[in-house]
Protein backbone atom coordinates (compact mmCIF):
# COMPACT_ATOMS: atom_id res chain seq x y z
CA UNK A 1 0.00 0.00 0.00
CA UNK A 2 1.11 3.02 -1.29
CA UNK A 3 0.61 6.17 1.38
CA UNK A 4 1.21 9.90 1.94
CA UNK A 5 0.33 11.10 5.48
CA UNK A 6 0.70 15.16 5.92
CA UNK A 7 3.31 15.24 2.99
CA UNK A 8 4.74 18.73 2.19
CA UNK A 9 7.06 20.06 -0.87
CA UNK A 10 8.47 23.42 -0.99
CA UNK A 11 10.39 24.71 -3.67
CA UNK A 12 11.73 28.73 -3.62
CA UNK A 13 9.95 28.98 -0.02
CA UNK A 14 6.59 28.18 -1.46
CA UNK A 15 4.52 24.75 -0.94
CA UNK A 16 3.99 22.81 -4.09
CA UNK A 17 2.42 20.12 -1.46
CA UNK A 18 1.11 20.86 1.77
CA UNK A 19 0.15 18.28 4.29
CA UNK A 20 -1.68 16.20 1.43
CA UNK A 21 -2.66 12.80 3.14
CA UNK A 22 -3.87 10.30 0.43
CA UNK A 23 -3.87 6.16 0.69
CA UNK A 24 -3.65 3.74 -2.57
CA UNK A 25 -6.26 0.82 -1.72
CA UNK A 26 -5.43 -2.61 -3.51
CA UNK A 27 -9.01 -2.92 -6.20
CA UNK A 28 -9.59 0.52 -6.14
CA UNK A 29 -9.11 3.68 -8.30
CA UNK A 30 -8.06 6.94 -6.81
CA UNK A 31 -8.53 10.04 -9.22
CA UNK A 32 -7.00 13.06 -8.41
CA UNK A 33 -8.61 16.60 -10.21
CA UNK A 34 -7.87 20.31 -9.56
CA UNK A 35 -6.99 23.26 -11.15
CA UNK A 36 -3.50 23.57 -12.90
CA UNK A 37 -1.19 24.51 -10.42
CA UNK A 38 -3.20 22.44 -7.59
CA UNK A 39 0.07 20.11 -6.31
CA UNK A 40 -1.30 17.19 -8.55
CA UNK A 41 2.17 16.00 -10.30
CA UNK A 42 3.70 16.91 -7.27
CA UNK A 43 1.31 13.95 -5.29
CA UNK A 44 1.95 11.65 -7.84
CA UNK A 45 6.02 12.39 -7.58
CA UNK A 46 5.64 11.88 -3.77
CA UNK A 47 3.89 8.35 -4.81
CA UNK A 48 6.15 7.14 -6.99
CA UNK A 49 9.17 7.77 -4.83
CA UNK A 50 10.36 9.86 -7.42
CA UNK A 51 10.78 12.88 -4.82
CA UNK A 52 10.69 12.68 -1.35
CA UNK A 53 8.49 15.25 1.41
CA UNK A 54 10.09 17.82 3.23
CA UNK A 55 7.66 17.07 5.88
CA UNK A 56 5.73 14.68 6.44
CA UNK A 57 6.14 10.72 5.23
CA UNK A 58 5.36 8.95 2.00
CA UNK A 59 5.45 5.43 2.77
CA UNK A 60 4.87 1.49 1.51
CA UNK A 61 3.63 -0.89 3.30
CA UNK A 62 4.48 1.25 6.13
CA UNK A 63 8.20 1.85 4.91
CA UNK A 64 9.52 5.14 3.96
CA UNK A 65 9.61 5.09 0.04
CA UNK A 66 12.91 6.80 0.21
CA UNK A 67 14.68 3.66 1.71
CA UNK A 68 12.64 0.80 -0.72
CA UNK A 69 15.68 -0.07 -2.87
CA UNK A 70 14.55 0.31 -6.81
CA UNK A 71 14.70 -2.77 -8.28
CA UNK A 72 12.16 -3.54 -5.23
CA UNK A 73 10.09 -0.14 -5.67
CA UNK A 74 10.50 -0.57 -9.48
CA UNK A 75 8.58 -4.10 -9.03
CA UNK A 76 5.72 -2.67 -7.23
CA UNK A 77 4.61 0.61 -8.80
CA UNK A 78 5.00 1.60 -12.44
CA UNK A 79 4.82 5.17 -13.52
CA UNK A 80 3.39 6.87 -16.69
CA UNK A 81 4.73 10.82 -16.72
CA UNK A 82 2.68 13.69 -17.68
CA UNK A 83 5.52 13.92 -20.45
CA UNK A 84 7.25 11.32 -21.36
CA UNK A 85 9.98 11.57 -23.99
CA UNK A 86 13.50 10.01 -24.98
CA UNK A 87 16.40 10.98 -26.83
CA UNK A 88 17.31 8.49 -28.87
CA UNK A 89 16.01 6.45 -31.36
CA UNK A 90 13.99 3.08 -30.50
CA UNK A 91 11.32 1.20 -32.10
CA UNK A 92 7.89 1.16 -30.57
CA UNK A 93 8.73 -2.97 -29.24
CA UNK A 94 11.63 -1.90 -27.80
CA UNK A 95 10.33 1.06 -25.91
CA UNK A 96 8.14 -1.32 -24.23
CA UNK A 97 10.73 -4.25 -23.51
CA UNK A 98 12.17 -1.35 -21.50
CA UNK A 99 9.56 -2.02 -18.93
CA UNK A 100 11.65 -5.80 -18.23
CA UNK A 101 15.02 -3.79 -17.31
CA UNK A 102 13.18 -1.91 -14.43
CA UNK A 103 12.60 -5.22 -12.90
CA UNK A 104 16.59 -6.35 -12.45
CA UNK A 105 15.59 -9.56 -11.24
CA UNK A 106 15.08 -12.26 -14.45
CA UNK A 107 11.43 -13.43 -14.76
CA UNK A 108 11.86 -16.36 -16.96
CA UNK A 109 10.36 -17.18 -20.04
CA UNK A 110 7.48 -15.29 -21.54
CA UNK A 111 9.50 -11.93 -21.41
CA UNK A 112 8.17 -11.24 -25.09
CA UNK A 113 4.35 -12.11 -24.41
CA UNK A 114 4.12 -9.56 -21.98
CA UNK A 115 5.72 -7.06 -24.34
CA UNK A 116 3.03 -8.28 -27.17
CA UNK A 117 0.50 -7.98 -24.77
CA UNK A 118 0.69 -4.91 -23.35
CA UNK A 119 1.35 -3.44 -26.96
CA UNK A 120 -2.02 -4.85 -27.53
CA UNK A 121 -3.77 -3.43 -24.65
CA UNK A 122 -3.05 -0.12 -25.94
CA UNK A 123 -3.74 -0.47 -29.09
CA UNK A 124 -0.32 -0.64 -30.78
CA UNK A 125 -0.14 -4.75 -31.64
CA UNK A 126 0.72 -3.39 -35.04
CA UNK A 127 2.74 -0.81 -34.59
CA UNK A 128 5.67 -2.77 -32.86
CA UNK A 129 8.47 -2.36 -35.76
CA UNK A 130 7.37 1.43 -35.66
CA UNK A 131 10.06 3.98 -34.72
CA UNK A 132 8.80 6.12 -31.74
CA UNK A 133 9.72 9.70 -33.33
CA UNK A 134 7.24 8.40 -36.35
CA UNK A 135 4.36 8.43 -34.02
CA UNK A 136 1.64 10.93 -33.26
CA UNK A 137 1.61 12.59 -29.79
CA UNK A 138 -1.05 10.39 -28.41
CA UNK A 139 0.69 7.19 -30.51
CA UNK A 140 4.09 8.52 -28.24
CA UNK A 141 2.48 8.49 -25.08
CA UNK A 142 0.60 5.21 -25.63
CA UNK A 143 3.85 3.30 -26.47
CA UNK A 144 5.22 4.93 -23.20
CA UNK A 145 2.11 3.30 -21.65
CA UNK A 146 3.00 -0.11 -22.76
CA UNK A 147 6.28 -0.18 -21.18
CA UNK A 148 5.02 0.88 -18.16
CA UNK A 149 1.84 -1.88 -18.30
CA UNK A 150 5.34 -4.39 -19.46
CA UNK A 151 7.24 -2.99 -16.46
CA UNK A 152 3.63 -3.99 -14.06
CA UNK A 153 3.48 -7.22 -15.51
CA UNK A 154 7.09 -8.24 -15.22
CA UNK A 155 6.62 -7.40 -11.01
CA UNK A 156 3.57 -8.85 -10.60
CA UNK A 157 5.16 -11.97 -11.29
CA UNK A 158 7.05 -11.97 -8.12
CA UNK A 159 4.81 -9.85 -6.19
CA UNK A 160 1.10 -10.15 -7.32
CA UNK A 161 -1.03 -6.72 -7.95
CA UNK A 162 0.99 -4.10 -8.44
CA UNK A 163 0.08 -0.15 -8.04
CA UNK A 164 -0.04 1.61 -11.61
CA UNK A 165 0.59 5.41 -11.51
CA UNK A 166 -0.99 7.59 -14.31
CA UNK A 167 -0.61 11.43 -14.75
CA UNK A 168 -2.95 12.54 -17.79
CA UNK A 169 -2.64 9.43 -19.67
CA UNK A 170 -5.93 11.19 -21.75
CA UNK A 171 -3.84 13.69 -22.65
CA UNK A 172 -3.83 13.88 -26.76
CA UNK A 173 -6.08 10.85 -26.77
CA UNK A 174 -8.74 10.35 -28.91
CA UNK A 175 -12.47 9.15 -27.44
CA UNK A 176 -12.10 5.79 -28.11
CA UNK A 177 -8.26 5.42 -26.85
CA UNK A 178 -10.01 7.76 -23.45
CA UNK A 179 -12.15 5.02 -23.09
CA UNK A 180 -9.82 2.21 -23.34
CA UNK A 181 -7.49 3.51 -21.03
CA UNK A 182 -10.12 3.96 -18.22
CA UNK A 183 -11.18 0.38 -18.77
CA UNK A 184 -7.52 -0.62 -18.55
CA UNK A 185 -7.21 1.09 -15.18
CA UNK A 186 -10.55 -0.38 -14.15
CA UNK A 187 -9.60 -4.14 -15.00
CA UNK A 188 -6.14 -3.55 -13.43
CA UNK A 189 -8.03 -2.73 -9.88
CA UNK A 190 -10.41 -5.45 -10.76
CA UNK A 191 -7.70 -7.99 -10.85
CA UNK A 192 -6.48 -6.88 -7.06
CA UNK A 193 -4.27 -3.76 -7.80
CA UNK A 194 -4.36 0.04 -7.11
CA UNK A 195 -4.24 2.72 -9.73
CA UNK A 196 -3.77 6.54 -9.09
CA UNK A 197 -4.43 8.75 -11.93
CA UNK A 198 -4.36 12.27 -12.45
CA UNK A 199 -6.94 13.42 -14.82
CA UNK A 200 -8.60 16.79 -15.99
CA UNK A 201 -11.94 15.92 -17.64
CA UNK A 202 -14.13 15.75 -14.67
CA UNK A 203 -16.77 13.03 -16.56
CA UNK A 204 -13.38 10.43 -17.21
CA UNK A 205 -13.10 11.35 -13.36
CA UNK A 206 -16.32 9.98 -12.28
CA UNK A 207 -16.47 7.20 -15.13
CA UNK A 208 -13.50 5.57 -13.59
CA UNK A 209 -12.96 6.91 -9.64
CA UNK A 210 -14.22 4.50 -6.84
CA UNK A 211 -12.78 7.88 -5.19
CA UNK A 212 -11.93 11.53 -6.20
CA UNK A 213 -8.88 13.19 -4.64
CA UNK A 214 -9.20 17.41 -4.99
CA UNK A 215 -6.70 19.40 -4.90
CA UNK A 216 -6.32 22.80 -4.70
CA UNK A 217 -3.22 25.35 -3.89
CA UNK A 218 -1.29 21.81 -2.98
CA UNK A 219 -3.71 21.16 -0.21
CA UNK A 220 -5.90 17.77 -0.37
CA UNK A 221 -9.26 20.01 -0.60
CA UNK A 222 -11.95 16.78 -0.49
CA UNK A 223 -12.08 13.37 -0.88
CA UNK A 224 -14.81 11.07 -1.51
CA UNK A 225 -16.95 9.20 -3.80
CA UNK A 226 -17.91 10.97 -6.79
CA UNK A 227 -20.91 11.75 -6.21
CA UNK A 228 -19.91 13.54 -2.78
CA UNK A 229 -16.93 15.86 -4.42
CA UNK A 230 -18.03 16.71 -7.37
CA UNK A 231 -20.74 19.13 -6.47
CA UNK A 232 -21.77 22.99 -7.04
CA UNK A 233 -20.45 24.25 -3.97
CA UNK A 234 -16.87 22.22 -4.80
CA UNK A 235 -16.65 22.93 -8.02
CA UNK A 236 -17.32 26.62 -7.24
CA UNK A 237 -14.80 27.14 -4.83
CA UNK A 238 -12.01 25.08 -6.06
CA UNK A 239 -12.38 25.59 -10.01
CA UNK A 240 -14.21 28.81 -10.41
CA UNK A 241 -16.75 27.66 -11.91
CA UNK A 242 -21.15 27.38 -10.89
CA UNK A 243 -22.75 24.43 -12.58
CA UNK A 244 -25.04 21.77 -11.07
CA UNK A 245 -23.79 18.43 -11.54
CA UNK A 246 -26.32 16.28 -13.30
CA UNK A 247 -26.49 12.26 -12.40
CA UNK A 248 -26.79 9.50 -14.96
CA UNK A 249 -30.23 7.53 -14.95
CA UNK A 250 -30.61 4.99 -12.46
CA UNK A 251 -26.76 6.18 -10.64
CA UNK A 252 -25.33 8.33 -8.21
CA UNK A 253 -22.28 9.14 -11.15
CA UNK A 254 -22.61 12.95 -11.48
CA UNK A 255 -21.42 14.45 -14.44
CA UNK A 256 -20.91 17.94 -15.57
CA UNK A 257 -21.65 20.05 -18.55
CA UNK A 258 -19.64 22.41 -20.02
CA UNK A 259 -22.95 24.47 -21.83
CA UNK A 260 -24.30 24.41 -18.24
CA UNK A 261 -20.95 26.51 -16.72
CA UNK A 262 -20.20 29.90 -16.05
CA UNK A 263 -17.53 31.26 -14.07
CA UNK A 264 -18.49 31.98 -10.35
CA UNK A 265 -19.37 34.99 -9.53
CA UNK A 266 -16.39 35.41 -6.86
CA UNK A 267 -13.38 34.27 -7.51
CA UNK A 268 -12.22 31.24 -5.36
CA UNK A 269 -9.64 32.77 -2.85
CA UNK A 270 -6.89 30.29 -0.69
CA UNK A 271 -9.47 28.79 2.31
CA UNK A 272 -8.58 28.98 5.68
CA UNK A 273 -7.70 25.93 7.94
CA UNK A 274 -11.58 25.87 9.12
CA UNK A 275 -12.82 26.57 5.84
CA UNK A 276 -10.65 23.65 4.13
CA UNK A 277 -11.90 21.34 7.35
CA UNK A 278 -15.33 21.87 5.76
CA UNK A 279 -14.84 21.36 2.39
CA UNK A 280 -13.40 17.33 3.07
CA UNK A 281 -15.90 14.94 2.90
CA UNK A 282 -15.76 11.67 4.11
Amino acid sequence: MFELRGCSVFRGGRPCADGISVRLRPGTVLVMVGPNGAGKSTAMKLLSGEIAPDRGAALLDGEAISGVEPAMLAARRAVLAQSADHAFDITVRALAGLGLRMVAAPIGGGSARLVESALEQVGLENAGERMVRTLSGGERQRAHLARVLTQLAAGERRYGPGTLLLDEPLAAQDLAHQLAILRLARAHAAAGGAVCMVLHDLNCACAAADRIAVLRHGRLWAEGTPASVITAPILAEVFGIDTEPGALPGSAQPYVLPQMMRPHATPARTGTKERKAECILP
